[in-house]
């Protein structure tokens, strides 16, 4: 797998080597603020949660980064949600620590990952109809952009992933993701935030070009996680189609999927524990590493303007492998990487992947 995912991303580097032109690009480094993902539930409102997400902060506008990711994601952003009052505060809390730091903040508003092994909250999508989804969305992008004010509000990125999620039949397809699109973004006041949508490149351009062609966005977004295939290509297609729309484009969230092939049951990222898994373990910092490079290079020579990788968490530290880490579960993985991770959070001290970044950034910056 390792040699495979190396291959993929040599052949793509090549390729953007050819058209590098040497001009450099005002590219924004971000990274996931994972202290403060909404599909942690209701941890999130615990007293000491907000001096976390204040350290992160600090830590990673030492490393450069210029801003942050934040996923709000529905039903956890609407009145009739249980606590909804404290999240809200909670989130206000966090965009003005965001700012005080002079930083970008980039709200992702998709679906929360209930139900899954990545979060502990339960929820019934079921008996949610296509008028009230758009309703509820609607008053969610009016409230994020009132509370938080980010620079970036990007409120649809990977259809197949929302799909897996809710199996709601009226998310289907290019059509009814723009039209959702399109009924949020009527006489919505924007208030000076870039609103975008977008699709993972896992998926079919079709959505991103659909919304270039047919909705006011801002902003097209890219997730890039797999890289065989078209997994890195795409970037270069979507890119191409955005800006034959004059949309600016945004990747905010990005990190090498530990996959070397596709797998017939792949339903976005919803059964991507195997892999996010695998991203524990030391040996894969060097690819790690490259990722984020090529990621760089692939912004400045598509006109990218935000990137974001995903992982944070591999700034700070990984884990050796081990047998014994070998046969835990993805929590119990998660768990023992976030103990190591933390601590160096604490301290202050980064991972050879995570003073890569930094110098990335410096250099490119």
């Amino acid at each position: 797998m390792y040699d495979s995912l190396k291959t993929d991303m040599d052949k793509y580097d090549t390729t953007l080597a050819t058209r590098d032109t040497g001009v450099s690009y005002p590219v924004v480094f971000g990274a996931e603020l994972l202290q403060a993902n909404v599909n942690r539930g209701d941890a999130l409102l615990q007293p000491q949660v907000m001096d976390s997400v204040r350290l992160m902060l600090d830590r990673y506008k030492a490393m450069g980064i210029q801003g942050v990711t934040i996923p709000i994601h529905y039903p956890v952003y609407t009145p009739g949600y249980p606590r909804y009052n404290e999240y809200a505060e909670f989130y206000r809390q966090v965009a003005t620590e965001v700012h005080k730091r002079g930083m970008v903040l980039d709200v992702e508003n998709h679906i929360l990952f209930a139900n899954t092994e990545f979060s502990p909250v339960k929820w019934d999508y079921s008996g949610v109809t296509a008028d009230q989804y758009k309703a509820e969305k609607r008053a969610m992008v009016e409230a994020i952009i009132n509370d938080t004010h980010p620079e970036f509000l990007d409120i649809s990125a990977e259809p197949d992933t929302e799909y897996a999620l809710t199996r709601w039949s009226f998310m289907q397809g290019p059509a009814q993701h723009t039209e959702l699109v399109n009924y949020v973004l009527a006489g919505l006041d924007r208030k000076g935030t870039k609103i975008g949508a977008g699709v993972g490149t896992w998926d079919s351009v079709d959505y991103a070009r659909s919304y270039a062609a047919n909705t006011d966005l801002d902003f097209i977004t890219i997730h890039v996680y797999p890289v065989y295939g078209t997994g890195l290509s795409n970037i270069d297609t979507i890119s191409a189609i955005a800006r034959q729309y004059n949309k600016s484009i945004v990747i905010d969230e990005a990190w090498l999927h530990k996959q070397a092939a596709p797998v017939s049951t792949f339903n976005g990222m919803t059964t991507s524990s195997q892999a996010f898994g695998l991203d524990i373990f030391s040996f894969w910092s060097p690819l790690d590493q490259q990722f984020l490079s090529t990621l760089a290079q692939s912004a400045r020579v598509n006109h990218i303007e935000y990137i974001s990788p995903f992982w944070g968490t591999y700034f700070f530290g990984y884990a050796d492998y081990s047998p014994a880490l070998d046969v835990m579960s993805y929590s119990d993985r998660a768990n023992a990487v976030n103990t190591i991770a933390s601590a160096n959070i604490r301290d202050g001290i980064l991972s050879p992947t995570g003073t890569f970044y930094h110098n990335l950034i410096e250099n490119t910056t």
